[in-house]
């Protein structure tokens, strides 16, 4: 026997079911929508960050950027904001590029990313990501460093400005197995230290002190409300997976991103650059 449909909840499913879309739409729309934001940060919260007052770090990450003329000049918009932010350096963490595979224009790409490299106002630094060890690891390293930038795989870099000395340590990216750990110099004793890398796993497999910043998760770019991320590629624990953890011994800034990988969409986690800026 058919039990009757009980049309006068009718009205409410679809007014539920509408609200939801909506809701999805606002979060896919508002995760696309790039912004700079600013993250105050308490020194004297965390032995680790110790000597980094009045310091100001640009953190870029996952661009995934695809290999045409609208992509860039997004992203040539979006260093200008940089620059609009004064921080004092910028560091980039990895993934610049849309494919996953050898291109035929990969050195032609690698090469334009470099240039725009060049319109930063501030010193900066990066490391590679997995999708650089995907496409062409070698050719990233090469072609780069033919234009003077400096990638730091598994190097220490010392960056000056007038005011606030900085060393960087980068560390190659955990997920593709390139990090190769190692110590500050000493001539880095006396100067304000960080440490990048692209997927935070690694300082936990390396379990060391210190300030580290990492991209790689996008905050899960895809998060559903009240349940949370959906999925996250990496090995880090769940707290360390988007924004900042502090544990005894380290401090760790994930950032969001800026693009998308796989879906080319974000959901409540948002598309923007970082900056962190030390009191």
């Amino acid at each position: 026997m058919t039990r009757p449909v009980n049309h006068r909840y009718t009205p409410l499913l679809l007014a539920a079911f509408f609200i939801a879309l909506g809701l999805i739409l606002w979060g896919v729309l508002l995760g696309l929508n790039t912004r700079i934001v600013e993250y105050r940060v308490d020194v004297k919260s965390h032995p680790a960050l110790e000597g980094l007052a009045g310091y100001r770090l640009a953190v870029v990450s996952d661009l995934h950027l695809r290999d045409d003329d609208s992509a860039f000049a997004s992203w040539h918009r979006l260093i200008e904001e940089i620059n609009g932010a004064n921080p004092d350096y910028v560091l980039l963490l990895g993934d610049y590029s849309k494919a996953r595979s050898v291109d035929p224009n990969l050195h032609a790409f690698i090469d334009r990313f470099a240039r725009s490299l060049d319109s930063f106002e501030a010193p900066l630094a990066l490391v590679l990501g997995n999708y650089e060890t995907w496409t062409d690891r070698q050719a990233w390293l090469a072609v780069l460093s033919a234009r003077q930038t400096k990638v730091l795989e598994n190097k220490v870099l010392r960056l000056d400005s007038p005011s606030k000395p900085l060393c960087v340590r980068g560390i190659g990216d955990h997920y593709t197995g390139k990090d190769r750990y190692l110590d500050f110099p000493p001539d880095c004793a006396e100067r304000a230290k960080v440490t990048i890398t692209h997927d935070p796993a690694g300082v936990f497999a390396w379990d060391r002190n210190g300030l580290y910043l990492a991209g790689h998760t996008h905050c899960g770019q895809l998060q559903i409300p009240f349940l949370g991320v959906v999925w996250a590629p990496t090995e880090a624990p769940p707290e360390a997976r988007c924004g900042l953890y502090l544990d005894d011994g380290k401090v760790i800034f994930t950032s969001s991103g800026v693009g998308t990988s796989i879906l080319p969409v974000r959901l409540l986690a948002r598309s923007q650059v970082e900056i962190l800026a030390f009191d």
